[in-house]
């Protein structure tokens, strides 16, 4: 079996990966274009009940009620989708949506990608060398564009398998819980005991854009995370090299509640 074929079938894996980060963008657009047909229909409904006849106000009401149904169909789809492939990250109050996203990047992310892998018909052989980033420390650092994923490199994967079984492997990435997209694939090796590496990055939409800018404690919102509850001052706990180190796991410290500085 040649590698030309495994790059053809990855090449429709990454395009997949890559319409579905485009069709989350697609559904907010919807959204909006259909929400905007729902004002338009509003302030015409109002203008033809006041001043219209009865069969232009009924005309009327039915394309409000179609437009209605239209922003329902399109929430309810983008709903779906998050659900099923998205933690759950509120930005309309900063400092509470970024310790949302450092409990996603330090405690949760990491074992869920190795798990996954892990499970997926193949040998893991890269993960005590997977490490996530550090989220932003300042929460006002965070896009108020609903429209930009936050972007979560996981490095080089490296796994072991037959061609059928890294085949299979890199099709299942489409059923992660999370969005992941994978690029610059390689292959070594011969079947049963090929090896496969490429670069995985996990894109993760937030439920809800980010909110008015917040005031910082202290001098410094670069570096650290002075100022904001339930985060470790200074960054993220050392490990040797920044981030979070996740093959396997360690322990990270359990964020204070939310009102304690």
């Amino acid at each position: 079996m040649s590698f030309s074929k495994l790059r053809r079938i990855h090449v429709v894996i990454i395009g997949c990966a890559v319409i579905v980060v485009v069709g989350v963008g697609m559904y907010f657009l919807l959204i909006t274009k259909a929400q905007k047909r729902l004002t338009d229909e509003t302030n015409r409904y109002n203008q033809y009940a006041q001043t219209g006849t009865i069969e232009y106000v009924n005309a009327q009401k039915a394309d409000f009620e179609r437009a209605l149904q239209e922003v329902a169909a399109q929430e309810a789809k983008l709903n779906a989708y998050f659900n099923a492939k998205m933690p759950y990250l509120d930005f309309r109050d900063r400092k509470q949506g970024m310790i949302a996203l450092w409990q996603e990047q330090s405690l949760n992310l990491g074992p869920l990608i190795i798990n996954w892998i892990a499970n997926s018909g193949v040998r893991f052989e890269s993960a005590n060398s997977i490490r996530i980033p550090a989220p932003p420390a300042n929460p006002n650092e965070l896009s108020s564009d609903p429209l930009a994923p936050i972007t979560i490199p996981l490095g080089r994967i490296r796994v072991t398998g037959s061609f059928n079984q890294i085949l299979a492997h890199l099709a299942k990435w489409n059923s992660c819980k999370r969005l992941v997209m994978i690029d610059n694939p390689s292959l070594s090796g011969t079947s049963p005991n090929l090896t496969c590496e490429y670069d995985a990055t996990v894109y993760i939409f937030p439920r809800y854009p980010a909110g008015p800018v917040v005031e910082m404690a202290g001098a410094s919102t670069s570096a650290g995370t002075m100022g904001v509850p339930g985060m470790p001052g200074g960054g993220m706990p050392p490990t040797g090299g920044g981030g979070s180190a996740v093959g396997p796991p360690a322990q990270a410290p359990t964020p204070p509640p939310s009102g304690q500085r």
